[in-house]
């Protein structure tokens, strides 16, 4: 039922009453430094959100469907990140809460809260990084065995997450071969660095087509968003509209509510002075329903 919503919104050009996916930058320090990532010319700063500033946008929160606990940066670096976890759970409980990261400081505590899902992301198969997304090291590799290993009852979920550079066969056998739920494949952006090519469409959907093929014979999910059916595609215009901003808002570490985590510059209203339901329904996400291919 929630899918057919979906499709019926983003066919008629319509929205939810409320968002139902929040996305917050709960820092934006990381780690790493991957070629791939555009922090340094977004201008993301290097640092946290605040803990109250995470308690007061959640007060304008009144329900939520699904809470994704990251941005531009490693989440884990966040000295009350799982503080951030537990709030949730005891005042938004319906919510799924998850979390993408780097693996480097991923260890069991995760299992003392209620979190859906967690992705890793990682630059290929151990021994066989591009060079372009998240180092793919032992330690990251074995944290995930070690959190497959002890987790109880499937939960969390974990995904194994890495950009689209070339075969991805390898990963999805490795990623069942680990016990992992999912594998998610995502487009390269090189807007933010000329000097980074990625395989043409019809390349990229022979590598996720051959991905999912081993994905089922292994028993692994294989996720991209850029790979649609043609009625998801018919919904989102052709490529039109973005399948996923119809029941979605992004928070930055200020409280600063985006239609998208690409887009922190377009500011439509900020969580520590305004309702969500004002932002929502406010002027400069009307614009950008409107001209959202221009905007993006």
């Amino acid at each position: 039922m929630r899918r057919l919503k979906k499709f019926l919104r983003c066919s008629l050009g319509l929205v939810s009453r409320l968002p139902e996916v929040i996305q917050v930058e709960v820092t934006g320090r990381c780690n790493l430094s991957c070629r791939m990532c555009p922090r340094g010319v977004m201008g993301v700063p290097e640092r946290d959100m605040e803990f109250e500033v995470f308690r007061e946008v959640f007060s304008k929160v009144p329900r939520a469907r699904e809470v994704i606990l990251s941005g531009w940066g490693e989440p884990l670096l966040h000295p009350r990140f799982y503080d951030m976890v537990a709030y949730l759970n005891e005042n938004l409980p319906e919510a799924s809460v998850r979390f993408t990261t780097n693996g480097l400081l991923l260890d069991l505590e995760v299992l003392e809260h209620r979190v859906e899902r967690v992705t890793v992301s990682v630059d290929g198969p151990p021994g066989r990084p591009s060079g372009i997304g998240h180092v793919s090291s032992d330690l990251a590799w074995s944290n995930v065995e070690r959190l497959l290993k002890a987790r109880r009852g499937g939960l969390p979920r974990v995904h194994i997450q890495s950009v689209i550079q070339g075969p991805a066969e390898d990963l999805v056998r490795l990623a069942g071969r680990l016990g992992a739920d999912g594998v998610t494949l995502v487009r390269l952006d090189t807007r933010h660095d000329p000097g980074l090519s990625r395989p043409s469409w019809e390349e990229e959907r022979k590598i996720v087509r051959r991905a999912k093929a081993v994905g089922r014979d292994v028993g692994v999910q294989v996720f991209c968003a850029n790979d649609q059916g043609w009625a998801l595609r018919l919904a989102g215009h052709l490529d039109g509209r973005c399948l996923r901003t119809d029941d979605y808002i992004y928070v930055d570490l200020d409280g600063n509510v985006t239609p998208c985590c690409n887009l922190r510059w377009y500011v439509c209203g900020n969580l520590l002075k305004q309702d969500l339901r004002k932002i929502w329904k406010g002027r400069r996400f009307q614009e950008f329903r409107r001209n959202q291919r221009a905007i993006c």
